[in-house]
């Protein structure tokens, strides 16, 4: 599996570009074009990690890239939810009162409703696996309560939408405010009911979204000035996790301190290939589908034949998946949207 890593490593830095010259840095660090491909560095990561849960490591090799994964933790999943608040108060400031208006719909409703078709996947997966599922649980599938990321997005959209529906043209700092506000709300409610990985990075949105704000404003062209940000958050997240790992505000604080060091790494170093894009593309599509077939390569027992294979064999399956999925869907919520 190791080897997998590296070949991924590898991937990453296939066609990276650095920009170290003093008073520059790339002007497109936050386009939709180098984003989609962070996050498609990020959601190989996941994949990773989520299929390291199917197996034991069975050599030294095995061990030390299931330690590498496991290190990563939670972090795999902040640029996710940046990107996402990035994005969304991107079309906010262009797009106004009618983007807000659609936002039930386009965006809400319609991750709540791909998710739901892939949950009928899934549960016929698990039919014909002779998984025993009762009504209570199957209502708590299509609700996303057993998807903290899919649950998490939709209540930071509301949040969105109820932060930012009735404020006036501009008023974005309240906006935002409300939607962080609302969000450490989330947070204290979570923490009551659910583990603690499902609210722990939620505050990255809302710093996407400030991101989006103070963007023209954050400049660091000059080499010095980005080095020395990028060491002090760096130096700032590992102090954190060295001497305050248990307390809930450092965690916090820690996640949303490896956004700013991803987006701040993005102004000079740009990882973008077609392949990283792509799959930053079909994120959503692979996220809500690669479980299955990781499940799928251990019930038939091909992982206990030969761990490799089924490695590949899963994430052919799930890529082939991802992009059929992807455009069925498309056209079926074409139809039924408008």
């Amino acid at each position: 599996m190791l080897f997998f890593l590296l070949a991924f490593i590898g991937l990453c830095l296939y066609g990276v570009k650095f920009n170290l010259k003093n008073n520059s840095r790339f002007e497109d660090y936050l386009s939709l074009e180098k984003t989609t491909s962070i996050k498609g560095i990020f959601i190989i990561i996941v994949f990773f990690s989520h299929f390291n849960k199917y197996f034991t490591p069975i050599n030294m090799m095995d061990s030390l890239y299931f330690k590498l994964i496991s290190e990563i933790g939670q972090n795999m999943v902040v640029a996710f939810l940046f990107y996402s608040g990035f994005g969304v108060m991107e079309s906010i400031q262009k797009k106004g009162t009618p983007y807000l208006q659609q936002m039930p719909k386009n965006r809400m409703l319609r991750v709540l409703f791909e998710f739901q078709i892939a949950t009928i996947f899934s549960l016929v997966y698990n039919f014909l696996a002779n998984e025993q599922l009762n009504f209570e649980k199957i209502l708590l599938y299509f609700i996303s309560w057993e998807n903290w990321y899919i649950f998490a997005i939709l209540c930071l959209y509301t949040f969105t939408f109820l932060g930012f529906r009735w404020l006036k043209k501009n008023q974005y700092h309240k906006g935002i405010f409300l939607v962080a506000l609302l969000t450490v709300g989330y947070i204290l409610v979570m923490r009551q009911l659910k583990s603690r990985f499902w609210y722990d990075t939620v505050l990255c949105y809302p710093l996407g979204m400030l991101w989006s704000l103070y963007k023209d404003k954050i400049k660091l062209r000059n080499i010095y000035q980005w080095g020395a940000a990028v060491l002090s958050v760096l130096v700032a997240a590992v102090l954190l996790k060295v001497f305050a790992k248990e307390s809930l505000i450092a965690v916090l604080i820690g996640f949303l301190l490896s956004c700013i060091f991803i987006v701040l790494c993005t102004m000079r170093i740009s990882f973008h290939n077609k392949v990283l894009y792509w799959s930053g593309k079909y994120l959503f599509e692979i996220y809500i589908l690669h479980r299955i077939f990781q499940s799928f390569v251990k019930e038939t027992g091909i992982i206990t034949f030969n761990l490799y294979l089924a490695f590949v064999i899963c994430a052919v399956l799930t890529a082939v998946s991802a992009f059929y999925f992807e455009k069925g869907f498309k056209k079926l919520w074409g139809r039924i949207s408008t």
